[in-house]
């Protein structure tokens, strides 16, 4: 069926990577091959000695722990989890925020959807589709999120209920061409994804799921990620998405 990959991109989440990895352990052991926890070069916590401790006392051959040697952002840690996958030999790349903003139980009917149908490029998870549910999440950034949505799919022609939850699965194929590796480092780095696979023309499916804020800490701005997003579609419209910046890619093994 397929070498299945969960990778987890870790900042600032001492208290809650626990919770992900006990709840992944729990709930997905059966349904993937390996957990890649990234930690980003943490600077409010010790997020690397929670995971690391978590990890060894579930189980530490189910997951491998990296951390990178400086602050790559979002977008470059997914870029180091996806060169990952691809060097080993994986069919498929789950991704799970170690923010425990999302459920990773419900990751897999998303892993069953993608391996029963051979022309899925990716299943993700959306917080704004009939269905979701959301727990503690501001009304006014949940309209905004919504007018995006709906702006994206006016201008790429295709139906659109996520920008970028942090749970979704990919076919590891779609992204041996390199594409990824010229999308920005930053949280945007989701935008360019998904517009990279409507360029493609890729099958995608959305599925509703849970979104919780908690105790989680934001480390972007709302606004400011708001006008990159925007920026990113019409850049995509008028230009395509060739010209953004690589990421040296740099790890070193914790375990």
């Amino acid at each position: 069926m397929g070498k299945t990959l969960i990778a987890i991109p870790c900042y600032n989440c001492e208290v809650q990577i626990p919770r992900v990895l006990n709840k992944i352990y729990t709930s997905l052991k059966d349904k993937v091959d390996l957990v890649l926890i990234i930690e980003n070069q943490s600077n409010r916590d010790n997020t690397l000695k929670a995971a690391v401790a978590c990890a060894q006392k579930l189980d530490n051959d189910f997951f491998k722990i990296i951390q990178n040697y400086k602050n790559y952002g979002l977008g470059g840690t997914h870029k180091i989890a996806i060169n990952y996958a691809i060097q080993n030999q994986f069919d498929y790349i789950a991704f799970i925020h170690g923010d425990d903003q999302t459920l990773p139980q419900e990751l897999a009917p998303m892993i069953d959807l993608i391996k029963k149908d051979n022309e899925l490029s990716a299943v993700l998870g959306a917080r704004f589709i009939l269905g979701a549910k959301l727990y503690g999440y501001n009304f006014f950034r949940k309209c905004a999120n919504i007018g995006l949505t709906l702006l994206y799919s006016i201008i790429s022609f295709r139906r659109t209920y996520e920008l970028g939850a942090g749970l979704s699965i990919h076919k590891v194929d779609d992204f041996k061409d390199k594409t990824f590796e010229t999308f920005t480092n930053d949280f945007n780095f989701y935008c360019f994804m998904l517009l990279n696979y409507y360029s493609n023309k890729s099958k995608l499916k959305f599925v509703p799921i849970s979104y919780y804020e908690t105790d989680q800490i934001s480390n972007v701005g709302n606004w400011h990620i708001g006008v990159l997003t925007l920026k990113c579609l019409f850049l995509w419209r008028l230009f395509g998405l060739e010209k953004f910046s690589h990421v040296e890619r740099q790890t070193k093994a914790i375990n």
